[in-house]
């Protein structure tokens, strides 16, 4: 089982990288509505109902095709994670939301 799209949000929560999207929703904006993740990502916390809601809101902003693909490279390109993978994967489940990414690193254009 792959889990590329959690590990991809850890990604976005230890990165500063920003990379500038032609749609309204950019890597720099997402980081920051993510911080509230962090703390259980990293296995310090259980996970925070405002954890669940940023990651709610980071995936309203993916409602179409071209936004979601511009999130998934983006998430693809964020670099080296000290994250718990265990957590990571289960953040869908314990947060009740499914993802519009591809498992799959490979198929951001799906």
């Amino acid at each position: 089982m792959t889990i590329f799209f959690p590990v991809l949000v850890l990604c976005l929560l230890l990165s500063t990288f920003g990379t500038s999207q032609k749609d309204d929703t950019t890597c720099s904006e997402v980081v920051p509505l993510l911080n509230p993740c962090k703390p259980y990502l990293l296995g310090i916390m259980q996970v925070s109902s405002d954890c669940c809601t940023a990651v709610k809101t980071v995936l309203q902003k993916a409602q179409n095709v071209k936004v979601r693909r511009d999130l998934c490279n983006c998430f693809q390109n964020m670099i080296e994670i000290r994250l718990n993978p265990n957590r990571a994967e289960q953040l869908s489940q314990v947060c009740h939301f499914s993802t519009p990414f591809p498992y799959d690193k490979h198929h951001c254009n799906k």
